[in-house]
């Protein structure tokens, strides 16, 4: 199969970075996780790998 999403976890929670992948082996999103909340800069992109939108995050939201 193919990978969907990388990344580490913590007591069940997103811990660290993380990438999610379209189906087309693209990146469809990145971004930095701190016990399971968003944390820091999260990117998107569509299937074709251009820039979507970007958002920074601290402590979720």
């Amino acid at each position: 199969g193919q990978i969907k999403i990388e990344g580490n976890s913590k007591n069940g929670n997103r811990d660290g970075a993380h990438t999610w992948y379209y189906i087309n082996g693209q990146i469809k999103k990145e971004g930095n996780f701190k016990d399971g909340r968003r944390d820091g800069q999260h990117t998107w992109y569509y299937k074709n790998g251009q820039l979507r939108e970007e958002y920074d995050y601290k402590n979720g939201s």
